[in-house]
């Protein structure tokens, strides 16, 4: 019987190759085996995701919050403007309503006319 050499001498190449192949591709398939217990799953990368959506979520929200406060503030100030102008107006009002009162008080101090003048004749 001959060897396999004899016959094909690539066959003898091959196997010897293949014996050499053999660790070298179990090494391979088991960094990437590893590799892909480390690398993230399409979940992983769902929970990433939503979880980076809340934090722009969160981040929109502080400017929003600021935005909120600029806006606070200067309706705060606008009130307080009106209800300063509407105290002014209430006090200019008021002074008038106690000239008023001075004057009804004066007139009520008034003697009255006690007779109606008599009509004029032609």
């Amino acid at each position: 019987m001959l060897g396999h050499g004899a016959i094909c001498p690539r066959l003898e190449l091959s196997d010897t190759l293949g014996e050499m192949a053999d660790p070298t591709l179990k090494d391979v398939l088991h960094a990437v085996e590893a590799l892909a217990k480390n690398a993230a799953t399409k979940a992983d990368l769902a929970a990433l995701k939503a979880d980076l959506a809340e934090v722009r979520k969160t981040a929109a929200t502080k400017a929003d919050l600021a935005e909120l406060k600029e806006d606070l503030a200067r309706l705060d100030a606008k009130v307080t403007k009106g209800f300063a102008e509407l105290d002014e107006e209430l006090t200019r009002h008021a002074a008038v309503h106690r000239e008023i009162e001075k004057d009804i008080t004066m007139l009520k101090r008034r003697p009255p006319r006690t007779a109606a003048r008599p009509a004029r004749r032609r």
